[in-house]
């Protein structure tokens, strides 16, 4: 097996995220994209379309969808004023 990696760049996902049931692989995997920034002590200021091409889906509104669902259960916290989320 070939696996492209960029060796400057590895996630941390919390086990009760990966484990989760009530949601899918690209919203664990937009929670671990957005806990890399908190992590290193920055907010995400992605916008959705960089969220979107960060994990492979093609349209912006996808991530947005995700976002909002992740939102509504508590999983992420969006903040419009400044556009970041946390």
């Amino acid at each position: 097996m070939d696996c492209k990696t960029n060796q400057s760049r590895y996630f941390k996902a919390p086990a009760i995220l990966l484990e989760s049931t009530d949601i899918n692989a690209a919203q664990k995997t937009l929670c671990i994209v957005v806990l890399s920034y908190i992590l290193q002590g920055r907010q995400c200021y992605m916008s959705n379309q960089a969220l979107a091409k960060s994990i492979g889906l093609k349209a912006a509104r996808s991530a947005q969808r995700h976002i909002a669902d992740l939102v509504s259960k508590g999983y992420l916290t969006s903040i419009i004023k400044g556009r970041h989320r946390f």
